[in-house]
């Protein structure tokens, strides 16, 4: 397995940095960390010294590595490489050229992070994305999944591919996947597909049902209560992770901004 790790060299990148390192040894997958500059994060008068800026990128990276060898395992140091170009577009042609398995990706660093989580251009990679991607809120400082929770609506889920990556980890971390659905008053008395619990067999948790006019804020609630590490979504056209994080930008102001949170995609 291949996992990769943007980084911008801020503190919230640098704390994703720290998550993909735990995950990449509990999972003994191989870390690659990139980082792409471009010179709208530069003044204009430095335009013109690509080299001098690449160099300085790379010390910089150089130091990240010192900073967290304590924390890698012996014998799986990281790949690390150095960009200059739009960070989205560099993003997909890495992880397709270097056949990433796994993104890990953190919110609130620089101005062009944020946009990629957040506005036009989160849309453009992940739809394009065929892999798993756990977004790293800037306040997480437990580095360790020990309680995971699937979030579903009512759709009809004909096959368990989505579930391979949350299943792969339920194993690594030697925990169960709970699942909830939030319905209102007048929803389908069958409140989500119950092949779910099938396709997640002997790594399932508890099943909650919970009721709320607000899913956003009901979810946000319960996941906190529960203190979950890990909150698994799943990313087609038409389910309400689309609808929320695609179309409206709620995800931004829910608490689960609080929470790791896991897209994995469904191919039915």
């Amino acid at each position: 397995m291949k996992i990769l790790c943007p980084i911008d060299f801020t503190p919230a990148s640098l704390n994703g940095l720290q998550y993909a390192v735990m995950l990449s040894n509990t999972l003994d997958a191989e870390l690659h960390v990139i980082n792409v500059y471009n010179f709208g994060d530069l003044s204009s008068s430095a335009s013109f010294m690509e080299k001098e800026i690449k160099e300085k990128m790379k010390e910089k990276m150089a130091k990240v590595l010192t900073g967290i060898a304590p924390l890698l395992q012996p014998d799986n140091l990281p790949v690390t490489k150095i960009f200059f170009g739009s960070p989205e577009l560099k993003i997909l042609e890495y992880v397709n050229d270097i056949a990433i398995d796994f993104l890990v990706i953190s919110t609130e660093g620089k101005k062009n992070l944020e946009n990629f989580i957040f506005g036009s251009t989160s849309k453009t990679v992940v739809e394009h994305l065929n892999i798993p991607v756990i977004v790293v809120p800037k306040s997480i400082s437990n580095h360790s999944i020990k309680k995971m929770v699937l979030a579903i609506d009512s759709d009809e889920i004909l096959n368990d591919s989505f579930l391979e990556t949350p299943k792969q980890l339920a194993k690594a971390f030697d925990t169960k996947i709970d699942v909830i659905h939030v319905v209102k008053e007048n929803d389908n008395p069958l409140p989500f597909d119950p092949f779910v619990m099938e396709y997640l067999k002997d790594t399932l948790g508890e099943v909650y049902v919970e009721e709320g006019d607000n899913i956003l804020q009901t979810l946000n609630n319960f996941t906190e209560e529960k203190n979950y590490d890990l909150v698994i979504m799943l990313k087609q056209s038409h389910n309400f992770l689309h609808r929320l994080f695609f179309e409206s930008k709620a995800i931004k102001e829910i608490g689960i901004a609080k929470t790791p949170l896991l897209i994995t995609k469904y191919d039915a």
